[in-house]
């Protein structure tokens, strides 16, 4: 499992770093991502399939040389159903 922090959506998405995407199909593993204390969960199988879209060009890491790319996803984050009583 890979946790991801994004500080807010942006219109209902979330953008996640190429890298992420990249290290969690070469280990099939579940990308876990947590925003504004909600967390979704995007499951292996469907990690190519939930895409929305990626940036047109890649972005320069502020704290380092790397340049990376962008995938964007629906943000749906779990709920948690009360049992009854």
């Amino acid at each position: 499992m890979i946790k991801v922090n994004i500080k807010k959506p942006w219109m209902g998405k979330i953008a996640i770093r190429d890298k992420f995407i990249e290290k969690a199909i070469k280990n099939k593993e579940n990308i876990v991502v947590e925003c504004e204390g909600q967390q979704m969960t995007i499951l292996y199988k469907d990690i190519r399939k939930d895409i929305k879209g990626r940036s047109s060009k890649p972005f320069k890491d502020k704290f380092s040389d790397e340049w990376h790319y962008l995938y964007y996803y629906e943000f749906k984050p779990q709920t948690l159903q009360k049992s009854l009583l």
